[in-house]
């Protein structure tokens, strides 16, 4: 019998829920009650109580159930904590759907009730301001505890190193879906767009719209030109979350951070992408995802697609190295385009190109992950700009030559005993090959001392106790 999984909720002391999943139940309620997690919502709401939970066959399943739940209003919870059923679907027919219009709100309106009368929390999509000038947007349930851990810099995130940040937008809504929905088609509006909602300006925002429609899932990308000519990332139709975090981790590596995708097969954002990326979570917060490959590279002058097939297609071939001395050559933005793990761009794909990347491989086995294949180009693209390397270090200058002749003469008077540049006729030769073999290293202050240091211990012999 395979092993359960469980998804549950927890009620905190100051009254609100928390929802989560596992494949032990009892060891993580234990690890609630004990404060295990100190980043974890409940940390500083004990005592806890756990006041429902399911059993599932398949670790998707329950956590496709906490994502739902998740969404849900705290009516809706109450409802289904006490068993009411024909309440869960009476509450479910009255949900709204996500408008796509975005109203400035400082007042959140009236939540819902639950049995004891207190208003249900809402959730809410916000946008902050940082100190360098640039957005960050989220979503949250609890927006002053979640603006001031960005404040305190205590969330691993955008905002971290970009202090001091503050509030600038924030508006409620019914659910956490449609505040995830608002967040995620903010991520794609351009700097003038969001500084329009801002300021109330929605005429200013409705004109924006216009001239840079929305697709299905984002928006049109920022209008704002990175530095340094970074290149946008694009993931054509891309199929494991995996792959997704694991090139955004490769991006990030070599200083690249924007990536957009098309058409992703399991949809966006993906739960698996995260740990992936390893700490890359900017990269992914930022992710715009588009319908076709013509709507994700509208906005650049320079389109490169990466194959190491024949497309049918003529375009001019050039490598990684190539490619990324005409990006930071050139004006405008550019996009490298990467096709599915499996089959790579097809033909219709390449024809959207201006040239193709390609590089020498074995023609007996010419496969490249999607990771590998970023991080060549990122790599190659970052040789342009300045990045620290971690492993170097500043090199001592060679040492004066008089400490050098110092070492030599020490050396030479040690040898001279020993009858070691005999014969007389050939002393010269042998002194001047040994001060050539001594010379080469180009040795340091420092290293001349250690040196120096040997050649006194060989001469003096063991020292005495």
């Amino acid at each position: 019998m395979s092993q359960p999984f469980f998804t549950y909720i927890l009620q905190c002391r100051d009254g609100l829920y928390y929802t989560g999943q596992t494949d032990d139940l009892e060891t993580r309620i234990a690890q609630h009650h004990s404060g295990h997690f100190p980043n974890c919502f409940t940390f500083s709401r004990r005592p806890l109580e756990l006041l429902w939970v399911s059993e599932f066959p398949s670790r998707y399943e329950a956590l496709e159930a906490e994502r739902k739940l998740k969404g849900w209003s705290r009516l809706k919870k109450e409802a289904l904590i006490r068993g009411d059923w024909d309440a869960v679907q009476s509450l479910a027919k009255r949900r709204r759907p996500f408008e796509t219009g975005l109203r400035k709100s400082s007042v959140p309106p009236q939540g819902e009730r639950s049995l004891d009368g207190a208003i249900a929390l809402p959730f809410v999509t916000y946008m902050l301001k940082c100190g360098d000038g640039s957005y960050y947007v989220g979503h949250t349930d609890d927006l002053p505890l979640k603006l001031a851990q960005h404040q305190a810099g205590t969330l691993d995130e955008y905002t971290t190193k970009r202090q001091p940040v503050a509030l600038a937008w924030s508006a409620p809504f019914a659910d956490q879906a449609a505040a995830f929905a608002a967040e995620r088609r903010l991520k794609g509006w351009s700097r003038a767009k969001r500084e329009a909602l801002i300021a109330g300006d929605e005429r200013l925002a409705s004109q924006l719209a216009t001239r840079a429609p929305i697709s299905r899932m984002a928006a049109a990308p920022t209008a704002d030109k990175p530095q340094l000519n970074q290149p946008v990332i694009v993931l054509v139709r891309p199929q494991l979350g995996e792959n997704i975090g694991k090139a955004a981790r490769a991006m990030l590596n070599f200083g690249l951070s924007e990536i957009r995708l098309v058409a992703p097969r399991d949809g966006w954002p993906n739960p698996s992408a995260g740990p992936a990326a390893a700490g890359a979570n900017i990269v992914l917060e930022q992710a715009q995802v588009f319908d076709t490959l013509a709507e994700a590279v509208a906005d650049c002058a320079q389109v490169y697609a990466t194959t190491v097939r024949k497309r049918g297609v003529t375009k001019p071939v050039v490598t990684p190295e190539q490619a990324a001395q005409a990006i930071h050559r050139g004006p405008g933005r550019s996009a490298l385009v990467f096709g599915p793990e499996r089959s790579g761009l097809d033909s219709d794909d390449v024809a959207l190109a201006r040239a193709i990347i390609t590089v020498p491989i074995n023609p007996e086995f010419a496969s490249l992950n999607l990771a590998q294949a970023v991080i060549l180009c990122a790599y190659e693209w970052s040789k342009g700009v300045t990045l620290a390397q971690p492993t170097a270090e500043e090199i001592l200058p060679p040492a004066p030559q008089e400490e050098l002749e110092g070492m030599i003469g020490q050396l030479v008077t040690m040898l001279e005993p020993t009858d070691y540049f005999m014969p007389n006729s050939r002393s010269d030769i042998t002194l001047r090959t040994l001060r050539t073999i001594l010379t080469k290293p180009g040795w340091s202050h420092l290293e001349i001392r250690t040196l120096r240091g040997v050649f006194s211990a060989l001469r003096n012999g063991p020292r005495r106790p």
